[in-house]
């Protein structure tokens, strides 16, 4: 009578947590500290910056809490938008403080009128 063979172990797969657990960029995006990255279809740590290690994905290929744009682009949206909010300030101080400017002159020359008139 042979013995009965030893089954051979298998490995168990091993469970992936973090980033590595996302399987769909709509997963992926929902936390905070991972990107998808579009061209492995991987989702990978990282952040508002892009991936944390740069060569796991390219520059324009990542998306972060979202999965329309690439993530590089909405920065510099974001970053033109605040631009142009900080010059559209400036310009309405700099026209408010030339209006007042105006203003006061042309109170000051009624002022200096009325006095010679009140001294005649």
């Amino acid at each position: 009578e042979s013995s009965p063979q030893p089954e051979p172990h298998s490995q168990p797969h091993p469970v992936m947590t973090g980033c590595a657990a996302s399987t769909s960029c709509d997963t992926c995006t929902l936390v905070s500290d991972c990107v998808w990255c579009k061209s492995s279809s991987l989702c990978i740590e990282g952040g508002v910056f892009g991936a944390s290690d740069k060569n796991l994905c390219d520059e324009w290929n990542w998306l972060w809490k979202q999965c329309a744009m690439s993530g590089l682009i909405v920065i510099i949206l974001i970053a033109s938008g605040c631009g142009i909010l900080i010059l559209i300030i400036l310009i309405c101080c700099c026209c408010c403080k030339c209006s007042n400017r105006k203003t006061t002159s042309h109170h000051y020359s009624r002022l200096v009128e009325d006095q010679k008139q009140h001294n005649e």
